[in-house]
Formats: C-alpha cells, sequence, structure tokens
C-alpha cells in the first residue's frame, strides 16, 4: 500500500483506506504536544519571572547594567529568579540583591564558598556520571544491532546516540538481541521517543510538541506573572484579602498582571493597584 500524501495527513482526511496512518498522526501529535506543553511550562515561567524581576527594579527606579540584566534574563532557576524578586521589592542597592544568593562566582576561600562548591562539584559528578552511562548504553545498543547485521539508517542511529534516558536504552539493548526488524525494536517502546524514527512521525510529534510549548509556555507565564504580584505584595507586607488574592491568581491577561506588578513595587495601599492610572 502506497503512503498517504502529505495533505491528507495533516488535514486527517485521508480516505478508509488509511486509518492506520490517520490513528499513528494523532498518536505521534499528541504525544509531542504533551511534551511540548512540559517544556513550554517550565520555559514561560522562568522568563516571566525574570521580566517580573526587571519589572520591580525598573518601578523602584534602579538602573540595571548589561551585566546583571543578562544575568536575569538568562538565568532558568526559578526558585533563585523568584528570590531576586522578593528582594527586588525592597532592597536598597543591586549589590544587596545579589550578594544574597550563593552564586558560583564567589570566591572559594571561605568556609560557605567551599561548603557550596562542594555541593555543586558533587552534583556535577552525578550528572556527568549518568551522562557517561546513557553514552555507554547507546553504544551497547549500536554494537549489538552491529553484531547481529543490522544496517542502522542515520535517523535510527541519531534517535539512539541522543537518547539520556538510560532505561529506555537498556531496553533497547535489551530487546536489539532478539528482534527480528529495528521497526519491532522501536514499536516495542512506550516511552516519548516511540515511535520517532521516521519521518512520519517526526513530523507530526514535532508538530505537537510546538503546539503544546506555545500554549503552556503563554498559561505558565500569565501564572508566574500572577505569582510575581502576590511575591512583591507580601514582601512588602501586604495583607491581601481572599477576594483581591483571587482576582490576582485568576487573571490570564498577561499586560493586566504586569501593570499590576509594577503598580505593586511602590503602592501605599491595594486600592492604588487596581486605581485606573492614565500613565500605564
Amino acid at each position: 500500500m502506497s503512503s498517504p500524501p502529505h495533505d491528507a495527513l495533516v488535514n486527517m482526511s485521508a480516505p478508509a483506506e488509511w486509518p492506520a496512518y490517520r490513528r499513528f498522526a494523532r498518536v505521534h501529535f499528541s504525544r509531542g504536544k504533551a511534551e511540548g506543553m512540559i517544556e513550554g511550562r517550565t520555559e514561560g515561567k522562568a522568563e516571566e519571572a525574570a521580566r517580573s524581576v526587571l519589572l520591580v527594579l525598573g518601578a523602584r527606579d534602579f538602573n540595571v547594567p548589561d551585566d546583571i540584566r543578562a544575568q536575569i534574563t538568562t538565568c532558568t532557576d526559578l526558585a533563585q529568579l523568584e528570590t531576586w524578586l522578593t528582594d527586588a521589592a525592597t532592597t536598597q542597592t543591586l549589590q544587596d540583591l545579589f550578594m544574597k544568593s550563593a552564586s558560583a562566582t564567589w570566591p572559594v576561600y571561605s568556609p560557605f564558598a567551599r561548603e557550596h562548591f562542594g555541593r555543586g562539584k558533587a552534583e556535577g559528578r552525578a550528572e556527568a556520571k549518568a551522562e557517561a552511562r546513557a553514552e555507554e548504553a547507546a553504544r551497547s545498543v549500536l554494537l549489538v544491532l552491529g553484531a547481529r547485521d543490522f544496517n542502522v539508517p542515520d535517523d535510527i542511529h541519531a534517535q539512539i546516540t541522543t537518547c539520556t534516558d538510560l532505561a529506555q536504552l537498556e531496553t533497547w539493548l535489551t530487546d536489539a538481541a532478539t528482534t527480528q526488524t529495528l521497526q519491532d525494536l522501536f514499536m516495542k517502546s512506550a516511552s516519548a521517543t516511540w515511535p520517532v524514527y521516521s519521518p512520519f512521525a517526526r513530523e507530526h510529534f514535532g508538530r505537537g510538541k510546538a503546539e503544546g510549548r506555545a500554549e503552556a509556555k503563554a498559561e505558565a507565564r500569565a501564572e508566574e506573572a500572577a505569582r510575581s504580584v502576590l511575591l512583591v505584595l507580601g514582601a512588602r507586607d501586604f495583607n491581601v484579602p481572599d477576594d483581591i488574592h483571587a482576582q490576582i491568581t485568576t487573571c490570564t491577561d498577561l499586560a493586566q498582571l504586569e501593570t499590576w506588578l509594577t503598580r505593586a513595587a511602590t503602592a501605599q495601599t491595594l486600592q492604588d493597584l487596581f486605581a485606573e492610572n492614565e500613565s500605564d
């Protein structure tokens, strides 16, 4: 049976003799979208938290130099960004804002620095060990397939060597010893990578992932902006009643949330936060 044309797959309107293609397109799209939503939420929250830090500093008339701006906008550690955000609402200087964080640039001659340097080194070693095990497992899969005279095309080779999921690699390794075809090897896998070895699968998985990431990122940015407003109000010792708390957390208008955030940095009362301001 010939493969269906591209438009038929995209529009999900292929003739009845192609039900499997439509089904697999939906499967790959859905898997990709789910993965994209996870990534998009993480990215969106970090981006909005960084933007919130800069908005609060700007509202308090701090002149943020390029190096500090870059440090904030390139940070992906949400906990660190929210710490900076809370401190930004009350800090007197930019130096105070960053001296509270145990960054890797601190001198390693102090006991405090040595402790955290050691922790970082241990974490780095653990990560490197995990990477090495994954690389070796991928190499083992290819060695077994090669020993069994399988001709591994470039796309499947890349899928194996770029996989960092050790459990998945070990599953492939076990199956590689007995599988009759490469398709059987990957069809047994229920992971997010299954079965993204074909151009068809990659296309629909990628479309789903892109759509999921965009949707989740927008939601995450609004959630983080609302959280930022509450963090700043809390740092400034405002007691936020339930109705205002609900108004902030249920708002999905990012521009409105960022307006509230800017006002929260300098407002004298909660009424000031919601008052119309022609200059905004």
